[in-house]
């Protein structure tokens, strides 16, 4: 049986970053389900998901109802397509971003892990 306290000092040099990670998860975690814009931008790409669930384009001209903003389609796309099942809400929309967000951890660990020097 291998002893412990080399264990320890890597323990100790991880201790700040899970610190960290905790931190985002308690933060991320409050957001999640708080029912009003936590930024100026989710209210407008939850009506960019609406027009598009209801078959109107995001891509048109400016007019006094609707200002496109100028962003790929697939955000407003993917939370027009589950909020069909879901609702269209602000929960989905931040429990999308936020697989998102887990899914380019992910991928980067996987790079960096499968990278040779």
């Amino acid at each position: 049986m291998k002893p412990w306290w080399p264990r320890l000092g890597w323990l100790l040099l991880a201790a700040p970053g899970l610190y960290q990670v905790a931190l985002l998860v308690i933060a991320v975690g409050g957001r999640l389900l708080y029912p009003y814009d936590l930024e100026w931008m989710e209210g407008g790409m939850l009506h960019h998901a609406l027009r598009i669930q209801t078959g109107h384009g995001i891509y048109t001209p400016p007019s006094v109802d609707f200002i496109p903003y100028l962003y790929t389609p697939l955000y407003p796309a993917l939370l027009a397509v589950l909020g069909e099942i879901f609702g269209i809400t602000y929960a989905l929309g931040r429990s999308i971003s936020m697989l998102s967000l887990i899914g380019i951890a992910l991928t980067a660990m996987t790079a960096i892990a499968g990278s040779r020097y």
